[in-house]
């Protein structure tokens, strides 16, 4: 049971999968670089932090950010509507 609470506090990390579309080096050695979201992802497990992080992911299904959790409600016509 306390294993049972352990796991559910410990935070999932998100993440989004990106695709890089240009990139400019700048003169001090730095990148500029333009990506494209892909896919969000939640993070299963690590499997290196040095000198690159890699994990085992699964990707996460979009949502409709017009669902309508998101939006008001709609009103109702009821007998007593002018129109």
């Amino acid at each position: 049971e306390e294993d049972d609470k352990e796991e559910e506090d410990e935070s999932k990390v998100i993440g989004t999968l990106l695709r890089i579309t240009d990139f400019r080096r700048l003169e001090d050695g730095r990148l500029m670089i333009l990506v494209h979201g892909l896919e969000r992802f939640v993070v299963d497990t690590i499997k290196q932090d040095v000198p690159y992080a890699t994990a085992d992911v699964q990707i996460l299904p979009d949502i409709d950010i017009t669902s309508s959790f998101l939006l008001p409600p709609k009103h109702k016509k009821d007998e007593n509507t002018i129109r």
